[in-house]
């Protein structure tokens, strides 16, 4: 069993790092450490990870822009079924076609031909 120190120690270096990842996706970037904080301080009643993965959410939202891919993996698609998730879950509060609105610009911009990309790709 993992020691509650080197758990502690392992969400301290996921914290200091995450607002340096380029990546907003949900496989290798903030997306994804966004899910694992609000999971994490459920599980166990740690608010401060939850109020940190509230930051990097806001943070993320407000960095999309039409550069952001929409593949599942590391783009927009990814971004909307994290935030999703977590409104079904009651992680967060409110609409999620509200909370997604400034992703609609930047998923029009991809097009229709990133549709037919494999499944991880969008």
């Amino acid at each position: 069993m993992i020691k509650k120190e080197k758990v502690i120690a392992i969400n301290q270096h996921i914290i200091l790092e995450a607002f340096n990842l380029n990546s907003p996706g949900l496989f290798r970037g903030k997306m994804g450490i966004i899910l694992y904080l609000y999971l994490f301080a459920r599980y166990n009643k740690e608010q401060i990870y939850g109020d940190f993965a509230s930051d990097l959410l806001l943070d993320v939202i407000s960095k999309i822009n039409t550069r952001v891919p929409f593949f599942f993996d590391d783009g927009l698609c990814g971004i909307g079924w994290g935030v999703e998730f977590l409104v079904q879950n009651n992680y967060i509060a409110g609409e999620t076609n509200e909370i997604l609105s400034p992703l609609d610009p930047a998923h029009y911009a991809g097009g229709p031909c990133t549709i037919s990309k494999p499944i991880h790709w969008g």
